[in-house]
Order: structure tokens, then sequence, then C-alpha cells
């Protein structure tokens, strides 16, 4: 099943191939943040930036740090779809758009599409008198291979969201331990700037 959306179609069935190679902050961003001095919390510390990374990443609904992912359609859009909707933010390149044909994987070549510029969602767009080819009638008929996030390391990464990671590994080593329920730490509203219309739940 694909899912439409007004005059665009939604790559689904994401896979990660290639995890971030760096973090948001760095160990010695948390270490400057929490004045610790030498290397008896630098396992903990490790942890709580992996964990801190992984609570942004899914409370924003973004990548930090490029990752490599390939989705799926089991078609390409028909005449009542204009677009391909990548629902990865953000992204920065797609690798290749292969489809199978006859039961053979093939490239679809790059020039004939372009790509929009989005902070959020961008979309792939056939060039004018292009046209999406003809697929084998199976799932996963078309695979696109893309890279979605803000860079290559933690300068990419804007500031605000490293504050908002920093802020969390501070709250999670100094409450470490501690059960009691704390509501709506500094760092959950840091977030809000950078999060997706999608991952926000409001309430009336």
């Amino acid at each position: 099943m694909i899912y439409y959306k007004q005059d665009q179609v939604q790559l689904k069935d994401y896979i990660l191939l290639t995890g971030a190679k760096a973090s948001p902050v760095s160990l010695d961003q948390v270490k400057t943040n929490l004045r610790i001095d030498g290397d008896d919390f630098d396992a903990q510390l490790l942890s709580l930036i992996s964990v801190a990374t992984a609570y942004g990443e899914n409370t924003t609904g973004r990548d930090f740090i490029n990752k490599t992912y390939k989705g799926f359609l089991d078609c390409f859009p028909d005449s009542s779809c204009r677009s391909i909707e990548i629902k990865k933010s953000k992204l920065q390149s797609i690798t290749s758009i292969e489809y199978y044909i006859d039961g053979i994987l093939t490239i679809f070549d790059s020039s004939k599409y372009f790509i929009t510029e989005s902070p959020d969602f961008a979309k792939i767009y056939l060039n004018e008198d292009e046209s999406w080819p003809a697929v084998d009638r199976r799932p996963q008929a078309v695979v696109i291979t893309f890279v979605a996030g803000y860079g290559d390391d933690s300068c990419n990464v804007p500031s605000g969201i490293q504050q908002a990671i920093l802020q969390n590994i501070a709250y999670m080593f100094n409450n470490a331990g501690d059960c009691s329920d704390v509501s709506d730490p500094i760092f959950k509203n840091m977030y809000l700037p950078y999060t997706m219309a999608q991952k926000m739940v409001i309430i009336i």
C-alpha cells in the first residue's frame, strides 16, 4: 500500500544503512558544561550522550548527524501525484533511485529529477518532459537510497539542539538514581523550535 497526501506519494519502510559517525555534542563539551575534570566519568557520559541524542531525535523527528537510509515504494507516482516525499529530515542528498524491471534492479538517471530544498521534508520531482519508468508489479519495486541529517559532524548541528542535549545530559547526570517525577524539565521545551509539526500534540 502507498500512502497519498494531496499531490505526493510518501516513501515508506525506511531501513537504516549507515548510522551517524559522530555525536551532536562532544565529550569535551559535556565535561565543560558539567565542570568535570579527568576521565573518571567518561564511560557514563558517553552513554548519556547516546541516550540524550536518541531522545532528542525522537522528540524532534529529525536526524542530527548524517545517516544513510533506504526507503521503498511499490510503484512510482501516477498522474495524480506529482512528487515523492522523503519523510526524514533534513534531506542532504539522494544516493540513488532504483527500480525493478523484469526482475533486474535498474538505476533511474539522476538527470531526470530534482530535489526541493526544505528544512523539514524534501520532495523529489521529475524534470519537465520526463516521466517515471514502468516497474515490476511487486512489493518494494522502487528503492531510494538517501542521506539525511544536519551534516557529518557536530559543527553542523544547530546550537539550540546542542544546548538541549547538554541540558538533558546534565539533568540525567545530576539526577542519577532519583526516581522522583520531575515534570517538564527545561530541555524538553528547548526542542520545540526544531520539532516537526507531525511530532507535536496539541490539546484543546
